[in-house]
């Protein structure tokens, strides 16, 4: 009996050594509430946008950025502004490196010069009668075309029309300026109003153009043919001056054309014994072609 005691005994125990052991067990999943990070704000999701630029503006940027081909065809595209699209200040500045170019380079080209009138008649009085025997001979007089050629590399500053200094042609120097394409090529004509007495070398708006001769060369010119008089008796009137040239895509002059009147008005000029007033008339143009750079 006792010994059946013994064992029941041993077998509760044992069973009690048994319970106070699962106090060991693994530690239990820490539930989802516990786990669960929050999520960040919205403005912590959202990419950063510069201060003061819209959304537009970024996604316009990304887009250049994306594709800087395309940004860089449209700003090629604004430089490259042909002559018949620009306003006439721009055409000027063209016109003015069209000319210099001609100068620095010194292309080879042929040029033909006609002096249509170079008369000295009598003034008879009367601007009517004056203009009629102006039109008159300038209608009878054809002239003698004179042909002469330059070589590439030779000194054009005494032969081509405008390059006695660096050409500075100012847009409230002319009538007007204008362009029009021409093939692959583009026509620019400059007109011009009338100066009287204009400076010479680049100092009045006839010389900034053309080369031109003041009082004092007209009276060595008189003075060739046996007359004398006084500068303040002489007064030069250009006039109908235009110039036209046209160039290729790469700014080159190609052709040109020139052409101005000139009247001199000389009143007192003494030959010999004798002493009366001039009237003198000139026409002079120009044409330039077969350039090569």
């Amino acid at each position: 009996m006792k010994k059946a005691l013994a064992v029941l005994l041993a077998l509760l125990l044992l069973g009690a050594l048994a319970a106070c052991g699962g106090g060991d067990s693994p530690t239990q999943a820490p539930t989802t509430e516990e786990t669960t990070a929050e999520p960040e704000s919205v403005d912590a999701l959202t990419p950063t946008q510069p201060e003061g630029e819209t959304s537009e503006e970024a996604t316009t940027l990304e887009e250049a950025s994306a594709n800087p081909g395309e940004t860089t065809a449209e700003n090629a595209g604004e430089a490259a502004l042909t002559p018949d699209k620009m306003n006439k200040e721009q055409l000027v500045a063209y016109y003015n490196d069209a000319i210099n170019l001609v100068r620095t380079a010194k292309p080879a080209y042929t040029r033909t010069e006609v002096l249509k009138v170079d008369r000295f008649v009598p003034s008879i009085g009367g601007d009517t009668l004056e203009k009629l025997l102006s039109g008159l001979i300038k209608a009878l007089m054809p002239g003698t075309p004179k042909i002469t050629s330059k070589n590439k590399g030779q000194s054009n500053a005494d032969d081509f029309y405008i390059t006695q200094q660096n050409s500075e042609v100012r847009l409230s120097d002319l009538k007007d300026i204008t362009a029009k394409k021409d093939g692959a090529n583009y026509v620019i004509t400059l007109t011009m109003s009338p100066e009287v007495n204009p400076a010479k070398l680049g100092t009045g708006k006839y010389s900034r153009v053309f080369f031109v001769s003041d009082v004092h060369d007209m009276l060595d010119e008189l003075a060739g043919k046996g007359m004398t008089g006084d500068p303040k008796n002489i007064t030069i009137t250009y006039k109908d001056g235009k110039s036209v040239i046209t160039v290729n895509e790469q700014g080159q002059i190609v052709k040109a054309h020139g052409e101005l009147l000139v009247d001199v008005d000389a009143k007192r000029m003494k030959i010999s014994l004798f002493t009366l007033d001039l009237l003198i008339y000139q026409a002079s143009t120009w044409d330039y072609a077969d350039f090569a750079y």
